[in-house]
């Protein structure tokens, strides 16, 4: 006699119909189902119901069966089905089960984003999100393949939403808009300011940023400049040509421009993280007097960035990754003062912008708003040192 009940044999075995066929045989020396049902510990009618099925259909009557109804009279029909399908494969971008249940709707056709969800399931039209860790693995061996500032990001820092620099910006004594670039590889980053954003000032910014890196052998043709889709980088979305930005680095200076997926902001990660460490460490901890004390600090901090402040991962700071990936030991390729955009000279302007301007790129020079630059890193320091006393 087995001391297990069957129910709970049946529960716990991969294979329950070995344990109903030694209940039928057990049946078949007695031929009693309440016996067999007191020593298999279950009812006499569920005995009875496996030696009927047993005589039917064999060995394969005991194993399970699918508890689904062979009918089911508010099943989804198969041609909204297709059409589903249909919807979810038609979009470029992948449709959530809200998206398309208002696509259905307008159809004439209502049914709930569970029913949806549980048809996207069936037809497999969910992609799976990525993992974290798969992500970045791949970002790395992406990163492995560029070469040392070749690969720029460049965004807009709207700072009116800085709580320290508020009361300036709202009354016009500092630029609201920080133009930012960042090289991937070396994290080399390099700042100006507008006090408007627009496609005239993106045009400005990343024609000093590539003259800059021009003086040091870095050729524009090698350089790819990576934005978001804002209407300072690449117009008006209506217009068939190319934004002015675009012409100047493909047309002029022969380097490529590429954009990042719409609403994927993580694309510009790098650039962004600037962003987030400039406003801890710069904006939210120095005092400004003027603009002229905002410029000279904001150099003051991305010198002390490209020159002294260390990647933690690398335990390097970007001008040592320089000199190891570029073999320039110019301390110069880290100083790009930063300047307002708004009073830049430029030698070269979209035709639609402005007419009657030469289109040479020989003649792309940058006007420095203040002549007296840096030119050694012991001057530096000294403005590490002052810009540290009066934090202080």
């Amino acid at each position: 006699m087995i001391s297990i009940p069957y129910s709970m044999l049946i529960k716990n075995s991969k294979h329950p119909e070995v344990i109903r066929e030694e209940m039928v045989k057990r049946y078949y020396e007695i031929l009693n189902y309440s016996q067999v049902g007191r020593e298999y510990s279950y009812k006499r009618q569920t005995v009875k119901f496996w030696v009927l099925r047993f005589e039917k259909e064999g060995i394969e009557g005991l194993k399970d069966k699918p508890k689904a109804p062979h009918h089911i009279p508010h099943k989804t029909p198969s041609w909204i089905e297709d059409e589903i399908e249909k919807i979810a494969k038609s979009k470029k971008c992948s449709l959530g089960q809200d998206r398309i249940q208002s696509e259905l709707r307008k159809q004439g056709i209502r049914k709930s984003t569970s029913t949806i969800n549980r048809i996207m399931n069936e037809k497999d039209l969910i992609k799976k999100r990525k993992k974290k860790w798969k992500k970045k693995k791949q970002i790395q061996e992406y990163r492995k393949k560029l070469k040392a500032l070749r690969f720029w990001q460049i965004d807009v820092k709207d700072l009116i939403d800085i709580p320290n620099i508020y009361a300036l910006v709202e009354a016009g004594i500092i630029p609201r808009y920080q133009y930012s670039a960042k090289d991937v590889i070396t994290r080399t980053a390099f700042v100006a300011y507008a006090w408007e954003y627009n496609i005239l000032c993106s045009i400005r910014f990343v024609q000093a940023l590539l003259e800059h890196l021009k003086r040091f052998g870095i050729h524009s043709s090698e350089i790819v400049i990576q934005t978001d889709n804002g209407p300072e980088f690449i117009g008006s979305i209506t217009k068939k040509e190319p934004s002015g930005f675009e012409k100047l680095i493909e047309n002029v200076y022969h380097g490529k421009h590429q954009t990042i997926p719409i609403g994927k902001k993580e694309y510009n990660g790098s650039v962004e993280n600037f962003h987030q460490r400039i406003e801890n460490e710069f904006y939210d901890i120095e005092i400004f007097n003027s603009l002229r004390d905002f410029l000279s600090k904001a150099w003051t901090f991305t010198l002390y960035w490209n020159l002294e402040r260390e990647i933690l991962q690398l335990k390097k700071t970007p001008f040592q990754l320089i000199k190891e990936k570029c073999h320039i030991f110019d301390p110069e390729i880290a100083n790009f003062q930063p300047f307002i955009l708004n009073e830049m000279k430029t030698f070269w302007i979209p035709h639609y912008l402005q007419k009657s301007v030469p289109y040479v790129a020989d003649e792309l020079s940058i006007v420095k708003i203040n002549k007296t630059r840096i030119l050694s890193f012991t001057k530096t320091r000294k403005l590490f040192n002052f810009s540290s006393r009066n934090h202080k």
